[in-house]
């Protein structure tokens, strides 16, 4: 289900409420057989054909509906339409056939009027709109209005089935039958109030539940914002301390010999990895300074990052390579989308295997922009991670940040593109980086 907000709380409550109808339905295999029982039991000794033609009909849905209900025992809850499309019409159609049965089973005097009750209810609880289930109610009101005048004046000759005597309606007086009639219409609005109280209840408790829902984010966002400030605080004032320490292992390098000198290039490499992790912390932490575009022949620019990248590739015997056209320009800034680039090709030099290949492929869009696909021969990535692959932290490397792909994405983002990655069937990643042409770059940066 799509997530919660105040824009689609209707929808929301009801999915929720249709949800618990429909679990509450299940009783209908016990009771649809009883009611289809007594339907039929109506008609011993009855000779209207009329009534004959609705209650068989009404006990063949019945029957229909059990064996539906069978059918789909055991297959998971799936959703549904919260509102038939012959609900969705006129209220006057979808009462229609309650007002067959009723006529069907006495009128006013019927022993299955009980039932305007419930749907009055049922309705004003799930309707998609407060004025609809006004509307059903209302027409629901007029139904038993009818049934009254039809009863009270005998309209209907044969009206009451056999079984309950026979005529247009029971012994009674009319008085009677009118008081009846008032009563009922009476619980009737006392049921489309307690339906309305119903949704407003759950509505209002949908949406403290939203209030405290967002409260909550809002800390958490704030707290986060406070945590990268203080992460870019601390990586800046670590920096210089490790740039003295990097100049001091060089100074003492040149004095050592042997294996000394193997350990002192060995912490020279540890220092520039803790450089570079620093500096990813300090660029992620800083807002992403505009952008400095300009028309770029991008495979000259992939062309520049793969020679960035020949002596690591050569030292894992991976080759790579770029496929692309001739000329293909992007309007860009090159230095932003260079630094994706690398971020990509590093990221898939360190899962490629040996002996592979990594192709970057690049290809012009139609309106204007680019496509550059940077493929490789890798395990790929697992199912239960490339959701969360550009949440910073997120990462598959024993000694990652998990701000690489996070970064790369914001960047690519800025131009008013976007960065993803999928599985290739044949095994490997592919990193898709979209650059949009100059125009939709342009609407963008300026909304």
């Amino acid at each position: 289900m799509a997530t919660i907000t105040k824009e689609n709380i209707d929808e929301v409550q009801m999915h929720i409420m249709h949800q618990r109808m429909e679990r509450f339905s299940r009783v209908r295999l016990v009771f649809i057989p009883i009611l289809a029982a007594v339907l039929l039991m109506t008609l011993v000794g009855d000779h209207s054909f009329w009534r004959w033609g609705i209650l068989c009909g009404f006990a063949l849905m019945a029957l229909l509906r059990i064996l539906q209900a069978l059918g789909r025992r055991r297959e998971p809850w799936r959703k549904r339409e919260h509102w038939s499309r012959s609900d969705r019409g006129s209220p006057v159609l979808a009462v229609l056939p309650m007002g067959c049965l009723l006529l069907a089973t006495g009128g006013a005097d019927s022993p299955m009027l009980p039932i305007v009750l419930f749907a009055c209810f049922f309705i004003g609880t799930l309707a998609p709109s407060g004025g609809l289930a006004v509307s059903f109610a209302l027409t629901l009101a007029g139904l038993v209005v009818l049934l009254t005048l039809i009863s009270g004046f005998g309209w209907i000759p044969h009206l009451m089935p056999a079984l309950f005597g026979g005529g247009s309606h029971l012994d009674q007086p009319r008085a009677l039958l009118v008081a009846k009639g008032f009563a009922y219409l009476l619980i009737l609005a006392w049921s489309a109030i307690g339906a309305s109280l119903v949704r407003k209840v759950f509505r209002q408790m949908l949406e403290e539940a939203l209030d405290a829902r967002d409260e909550v984010l809002r800390g958490n966002e704030a707290h986060a914002r406070e945590l990268t400030v203080l992460s870019g605080e601390l990586a800046h004032e670590l920096k210089n301390p490790l740039a003295n320490i990097k100049g001091l292992a060089v100074l003492v390098g040149r004095d050592v010999h042997g294996k000394g000198a193997e350990r002192i290039e060995v912490l020279q490499r540890e220092i520039t990895r803790m450089e570079e992790t620093l500096q990813e912390f300090l660029t992620f932490s800083r807002p992403l300074s505009p952008l400095s575009q300009e028309q770029v022949d991008l495979p000259r620019l992939c062309q520049s990052v793969v020679s960035l990248h020949e002596g690591m590739a050569y030292a894992r015997n991976v080759t790579l390579s770029v496929s692309a056209p001739q000329s293909v320009f992007a309007s860009c800034d090159p230095r932003k989308v260079k630094q994706i680039l690398i971020n990509l090709v590093q990221n898939a030099l360190e899962a490629a295997p040996t002996d592979s290949k990594i192709e970057i492929d690049l290809r012009g869009t139609d309106d204007g922009g680019a496509r550059v696909q940077v493929q490789d021969q890798g395990p790929g990535v697992p199912e239960e991670v490339r959701a969360r692959l550009f949440e910073p932290g997120a990462t598959t490397k024993e000694r990652g940040t998990g701000l690489g792909l996070a970064l790369a994405r914001g960047l690519a983002r800025q131009h008013g593109g976007d960065l993803h990655l999928e599985n290739r069937p044949a095994g490997g990643c592919v990193a898709t980086l979209v650059l949009p042409g100059k125009k939709e770059t342009i609407t963008r940066e300026v909304a």
